[in-house]
């Protein structure tokens, strides 16, 4: 039997930030030991993406991770203590019912959630409302869709500082976007929201950062490029357009490394406001 060279206290640390610089490298480092598994696997559950699909380069790709491509039998045979104690980060993007009310019900430590669906989700509100959630991803029509509006006094918004709305069909609904205590980031996918954003600038008084994301050089960026809002909105330089057509990879690499669109946003905005860039 080995003895360690080192105090539990820091071998603990060493191994822990080995785990967070190199996640591809915790299936390798629960080998070593009983205690170094007890020490990393919680990490390796830290960031989830379940998603039968992922659009890449105008096709349509299995996309899991950390568990590979399968069936999701693998996240559904995790232990709920594990999800409890150890996800903080989660995409749920068409996912199976039976699937996405599991590992709601079970992660009850998210703080970041993107969910992407073209049906009702308004089953899950009790799920996500209860959720500690700094950031959200989602269709709010969709997830209020039997409320004849949405509520941006529920407790689901109470901690939320960064939300992108996706798949919205129309505007009526935002006005009130305002009311959310601690919003700093807003983002959205269309360009028909641009009508209403120098309100939103003004209205939102903690607002740090509105994104106009856009996935293609298609049609709602065309729309964008000849909208009458556009002279108002560059005169503020709160306000960035930008393409992000990874929207799954690009979500995973901000969860892993802090590297997103949004911190992209955020240099863009920090360089216009430092004159490096013309506002």
């Amino acid at each position: 039997m080995l003895i360690p060279i080192f105090p539990v206290e820091l071998e603990k640390e060493i191994f822990q930030m080995t785990a967070y610089s190199r996640f591809s490298s915790i299936p390798r480092l629960m080998l070593v030991a009983h205690r170094v598994k007890i020490w990393v696997e919680p990490l390796l559950f830290r960031v989830i993406v379940l998603s039968r699909h992922r659009f890449l380069n105008g096709s349509f790709i299995p996309y899991t991770y950390p568990f590979g491509d399968d069936d999701f039998s693998d996240i559904q045979s995790l232990p709920t203590s594990v999800l409890r104690d150890s996800v903080r980060h989660l995409l749920l993007h068409m996912t199976p019912e039976k699937v996405l009310q599991f590992i709601l019900s079970a992660s009850s430590a998210v703080e970041n959630l993107w969910i992407g669906t073209s049906e009702a989700t308004s089953f899950l509100l009790p799920f996500i409302g209860v959720l500690p959630l700094k950031r959200l991803y989602c269709d709010l029509e969709n997830l209020f869709a039997d409320k004849a509006q949405i509520d941006f006094g529920h407790p689901l918004f109470s901690r939320l500082t960064h939300l992108e709305l996706l798949n919205h069909t129309t505007t009526d609904h935002y006005f009130d976007l305002a009311l959310i205590p601690h919003l700093t980031h807003l983002a959205f996918n269309t360009a028909e929201f641009l009508g209403m954003s120098p309100t939103l600038l003004k209205t939102c008084k903690s607002l740090r950062v509105l994104v106009l994301v856009m996935l293609g050089r298609g049609y709602d960026s065309e729309v964008a490029a000849k909208h009458e809002a556009l002279g108002q909105l560059s005169e503020d330089p709160r306000f960035v357009q930008m393409f992000c057509s990874q929207f799954v990879d690009d979500w995973k690499s901000g969860a892993l490394t802090g590297s997103d669109y949004w911190s992209r946003a955020e240099d863009f905005i920090a360089r216009r406001r430092s004159g490096e860039i013309d506002r």
